[in-house]
């Protein structure tokens, strides 16, 4: 939403009402490489700028989720999926705003989130019948 805000990239349905066009956003966002120049090059930033902003954003729910579950592992995995996770810059975001806890963090990719969502419920399930035992 943001970036449809920022470039006019807007779709309305047949009652009139606005959303984003998401389609063209991620062709565009596919699309986009480093040193792409004219707007390219603003849309690029634009991007990298909101990738920041959710990956500042994701670090802080998962050190309170770690912190409230207390967990306190020194390697903790993070498993992440699909379209934003696929960019480099992403995972560049995400590994900058980890580092400097004391903590090690294994970040992985997952190029099909089904599967990742499956994998985890599998591992939540172990997990939960072996603190039930």
């Amino acid at each position: 939403t943001e970036l449809a805000r920022e470039f006019g990239e807007w779709t309305w349905n047949e009652s009139g009402e606005r959303h984003a066009n998401a389609v063209a956003l991620e062709r565009w966002r596919l699309g986009l490489r480093r040193g792409d120049t004219g707007a390219s090059a603003d849309r690029y930033s634009a991007l990298l700028r909101l990738v920041s902003l959710i990956t500042r954003r994701l670090v802080v729910a998962l050190r309170e989720s770690l912190r409230t579950a207390a967990v306190d592992w020194n390697e903790v995995p993070v498993l992440v999926a699909g379209g934003l996770s696929l960019m480099p810059e992403f995972c560049e975001s995400l590994r900058a705003e980890l580092a400097g806890d004391g903590r090690a963090y294994r970040l992985l990719t997952v190029a099909d989130p089904e599967t990742a969502v499956v994998r985890g419920g599998l591992i939540f399930s172990e997990l939960a019948s072996r603190s039930a035992a």
